[in-house]
């Protein structure tokens, strides 16, 4: 009997110690989960939203490098930023007021249950609109590290997998801009040299639901009601004459279009907004030109209208010199 006591001993003593190694394995795979998935990236400045963003065979993502274009805080001049994530913060300097303006960038891992973009450390200026991203993401089959680059737009960006060829693509509609805290970065040193400014209101950018500065009217189409995407510069104006303004390259024709009611990016085609319905090219049975005021039918103008009898046989013509002679 003591031996068969000291037998269930033993074996209750070798069932507690693989119950503990069970449990270190258990905390330990726990551990590295945790550690895999969390944030090192501290939540503070101004967050990055991705709007609608659509991945298919993706398991994860993370931008590389971003080409912003930021609003100077003292006279709303547009400046491009070129960054590169977890780097040193951009500095660049307003061509209109000489401000010195910063602008950081601090990546955060997208997947399906993530939607964050990353983080703007942002001095003397907001971010405006994103112009396009480079990534790296892993196919979700075979977990390969492949780059991605993607433009702020509805196009769907497809290709296959240098590993397993599965195909995948990702879509990316539009961000937003969220304060978070103080958005004044710690690294960058404050001027004390320049006087204190006025607070100006704030400015809204490029936001997928939300209307454009003015629906899209600028001081050449005041009753424009759209901005046109370049593939130039891959940049958005008003005009073309606002790209030349603001540019230090001549325009290529424009084939996507931004909606001034909702700001929803599409071809340049469409007569009617694909999202909110409304008409992107004025009025239809209109007899004006499109953000102008001059009528275009030579028999409907007025006869004060100098344009009416332009170039025309039924001009009339000073007889005074047959009369008088």
């Amino acid at each position: 009997n003591d031996e068969e006591n000291d037998e269930d001993e033993n074996g209750e003593d070798d069932q507690d110690e693989e119950d503990d190694e069970a449990d270190k394995a258990h905390n330990k795979i726990g551990g590295s989960a945790k550690l895999l998935y969390s944030s090192t990236t501290a939540h503070k400045g101004t967050q990055i939203l991705c709007e609608n963003l659509s991945i298919v065979n993706i398991g994860i993502l993370y931008a590389t490098k971003i080409k912003t274009v930021a609003l100077c805080s003292r006279c709303k001049s547009q400046i491009e930023f070129d960054s590169t994530a977890d780097a040193a913060p951009k500095i660049e300097q307003c061509i209109k007021c000489h401000t010195t303006l910063s602008l950081g960038f601090r990546k955060e891992t997208l997947h399906e249950t993530s939607k964050i973009l990353g983080f703007f450390d942002i001095q003397d200026c907001k971010p405006f609109y994103v112009v396009s991203c480079e990534f790296n993401c892993t196919c979700l089959e075979c977990s390969t590290t492949q780059s991605l680059s993607l433009t702020i737009d509805s196009t769907t960006r497809t290709f296959n997998c240098m590993q397993c060829h599965t195909k995948i693509s990702a879509t990316l509609m539009g961000v937003s801009f969220y304060k978070i805290g103080n958005d004044q970065s710690s690294n960058i040193p404050k001027q004390v040299d320049q006087p204190k400014r006025k607070k100006v209101p704030k400015e809204p950018g490029i936001v997928l639901g939300q209307p454009l500065p003015d629906k899209g009217a600028c001081s050449h189409y005041k009753k424009s009601n759209k901005w046109f995407r370049f593939p130039c510069c891959s940049r958005a104006f008003p005009c073309d004459e606002c790209h030349d303004e603001k540019s230090d390259h001549e325009c290529e024709w424009a084939k996507r279009i931004i909606c001034g009611f909702c700001c929803k990016e599409q071809n340049a085609t469409n007569k009617k907004c694909t999202l909110c319905t409304q008409s992107l090219i004025g009025e239809t049975n209109s007899r004006f030109w499109e953000g102008g005021s001059g009528c275009r039918n030579k028999r409907s103008m007025n006869r004060n209208d100098a344009h009416k009898y332009k170039n025309s046989e039924l001009k009339t013509v000073c007889q005074k010199s047959k009369r008088v002679g």
